[in-house]
């Protein structure tokens, strides 16, 4: 789960998403998988915006 967890916060950086750590040129799998380190995302990114 963590691994959808992490795509699914890289498609929407991708997608112009504002990242919650220090981005630095980094690719959006990096700054996710940064996000989810800092305990700044989880699990719950992949309910957000679902019915």
């Amino acid at each position: 789960m963590m691994t959808l967890a992490a795509a699914h916060r890289a498609r929407q950086l991708a997608n112009g998403a504002t990242p919650l750590v220090d981005a630095e040129k980094h690719k959006p799998t990096v700054v996710a998988l940064k996000e989810m380190g800092a305990g700044k995302i989880g699990l719950e990114v992949l309910n957000r915006g679902q019915s």
